[in-house]
C-alpha cells in the first residue's frame, strides 16, 4: 500500500515528485475508481512549460497484490488549455505494481508513458530527458516511498532501513 499510495496519492506524489510542479484532482469520472488530474511541468529554460488534464483511472485485485494505474489525456470543456503554457497530449501512461512476496514492500514496478508533448522541444533535450527521467523517477519514488514509510509504519522503515544499508545487498 505504501508504493501504491506513494504514486496515486497526490498528497504524497507532491512532496516526492520532482517533474510535475502542480498535481491536483479536479473531479471525479462516473465510473469507479476513476478521476480527473490536472498536472503542471516546469521546462527547462527556453522551452515552455506543459500542463496535463488527464482521466485517471485505478484497478486494485482482491488481495491488492496487484494494482493497474492507467492514464490518458482527455479534453473537459471546464478546464481548456491555457494560453501561458503548452497542453501535453499523454496517449497512454500507466503502473503495474504487482507484489512479488509476502513482503509488501517487496514488488515490480512496470511503468509506461507515450506522450506528446507538443509544441517545439530540441531533440537534444528531448534524448537527455528520455535516457535519464525514468531513472530519476524512480529514485524520487524510493525517497518518498522512505519517507513515508518512516513516517506511517516507523518499525517497518528500520526493517527496510537494515536491508538497505547491510553489506551483504
Amino acid at each position: 500500500d505504501i508504493i501504491v499510495d506513494t504514486i496515486y496519492d497526490c498528497n504524497l506524489r507532491r512532496k516526492w515528485d520532482v517533474i510535475f510542479k502542480k498535481i491536483e484532482v479536479i473531479g471525479k469520472d462516473t465510473q469507479p475508481n476513476t478521476d480527473f488530474l490536472y498536472q503542471y511541468a516546469k521546462s527547462p529554460l527556453g522551452v515552455a512549460d506543459r500542463e496535463f488534464v488527464h482521466r485517471r483511472m485505478r484497478l486494485d485485485d482482491d488481495d491488492h497484490k496487484l494494482t493497474l494505474i492507467h492514464v490518458e489525456s482527455v479534453n473537459l470543456p471546464e478546464f481548456p488549455p491555457s494560453k501561458k503554457v503548452i497542453r501535453a497530449n499523454t496517449l497512454l501512461s500507466g503502473h503495474i505494481i504487482r507484489q512479488t512476496s509476502d513482503n509488501p514492500l517487496e514488488c515490480t514496478i512496470t511503468a509506461i508513458g507515450a506522450v506528446d508533448f507538443k509544441g517545439l522541444i530540441p531533440k537534444a533535450l528531448i534524448n537527455v530527458f528520455a535516457t535519464k527521467a525514468p531513472t530519476e523517477w524512480a529514485k524520487h519514488l524510493m525517497k518518498g516511498c522512505l519517507s513515508i514509510l518512516k513516517a506511517k509504519k516507523p518499525d517497518m522503515f528500520r526493517d527496510v532501513e537494515a536491508l538497505l544499508y547491510n553489506d551483504e545487498y
